[in-house]
């Protein structure tokens, strides 16, 4: 898997994780901006860098819709429309990564709350790879990238995760 053929996003609409070519993005907008504005502000940053590296593939933190934050979800998806128009006008394959799955894999939990966690969480990340992670976003996005490399290597237990692999394989024509 060749690391400048594949982008990995943790999609939001404050705070966007991308982790592509061994380079760590944050997509942000300050919160006090309107909606319209963050999703702009995505568009046009995200556009950049899929325009200029063309990668094949981009690996999408999914979200469970079954969800009770009903706003967030609809924002989510939003944010998951502007990723999937982006890739189709660059030939980019969009292939989702469940959240169980990455996780599962990475043997990490995400923090829920306060910020000295989230702190603590980059710090953790930045201890066993050192790669100079700025958000938790990040963290994620290199997450998701790094257990597609893992299965891949070490081949998929479990059924979501051969079904994840599978798709994969076919957007990079292995």
């Amino acid at each position: 898997m060749n690391s400048s053929e594949i982008i990995s996003i943790d999609p939001s609409l404050r705070s966007t994780g991308v982790y592509l070519d061994n380079i760590l993005y944050t997509i942000a907008t300050k919160q006090k901006r309107p909606a319209a504005e963050a999703r702009k502000n995505l568009y046009t940053q995200l556009r950049g860098l899929i325009r200029d590296n063309r990668p094949t593939l981009c690996l999408v933190e999914d979200y469970s819709y079954g969800n009770k934050m009903s706003t967030s979800m609809t924002s989510i998806a939003e944010i998951r429309g502007i990723i999937y128009a982006i890739c189709l006008e660059y030939h980019c394959s969009v292939v989702p990564v469940g959240i169980p799955i990455w996780k599962n894999i990475m043997h990490y939990k995400h923090p829920k709350a306060p910020a000295a966690a989230k702190r603590a969480y980059v710090q953790i990340a930045e201890d066993k790879w050192e790669l100079g992670f700025a958000t938790t976003d990040e963290v994620d996005a290199f997450m998701i990238y790094t257990t597609v490399e893992r299965l891949l290597k070490t081949g998929p237990r479990t059924d979501s995760q051969k079904r994840l692999i599978i798709r994969v394989k076919e957007c990079l024509n292995e």
